[in-house]
């Protein structure tokens, strides 16, 4: 298990098919499922394809639960718009367990290597009612921002974080 691919609630987690890929010699998918239900302590396992830019195959730049204590079924998801074909796939697996997607700007297209997150916004900072998201100078930053005042209004503040987007985020 690798920490970057676990996307938890209270009663769900959500991990790429590289936790079933990594672990075909030891387990059946169901075997898999079964085991990780009960290390993780939770009642559902969601299996969503592994986006192809991503070499680590992290479900946390992908995916997460808007509020995974009163709300499990909605999850922000990474808008994969210049792939409509793995968009279609991601979408299909969220829904397909009962997890309805609001997807968030994504631009990772024009990064040079495999470790920039510039444009990936889905990895925000949340303490309390408090949201730290980031923007990088792109033209999604508008995207970005309308989109989180819709969902936390007030309490969504910007920060430039393209130099630490550049080591992943």
């Amino acid at each position: 298990i690798d920490g970057g691919n676990i996307v938890k609630s209270r009663t769900k987690v959500i991990m790429t098919s590289r936790i079933v890929y990594k672990n075909r010699k030891r387990y059946r998918k169901e075997q898999l499922i079964e085991k990780l239900k009960k290390l993780l302590d939770v009642k559902q396992v969601i299996i969503i394809p592994q986006c192809p830019r991503d070499k680590f195959g992290h479900a946390d730049g992908m995916v997460r639960f808007y509020d995974g204590v009163k709300d499990e079924m909605t999850a922000f998801a990474s808008d994969y718009c210049r792939d409509l074909s793995f968009k279609k796939k991601f979408y299909k697996a969220l829904k397909g367990q009962g997890v309805w997607p609001s997807f968030i700007p994504y631009n990772p297209y024009n990064n040079k290597g495999y470790l920039d997150a510039t444009g990936v916004y889905i990895n925000y900072l949340q303490i309390g009612k408090l949201v730290i998201y980031p923007i990088y100078g792109l033209k999604e930053d508008d995207l970005a921002e309308k989109w989180f005042t819709s969902f936390f209004g007030s309490n969504a503040m910007p920060i430039k974080a393209n130099a630490i987007a550049r080591e992943g985020g």
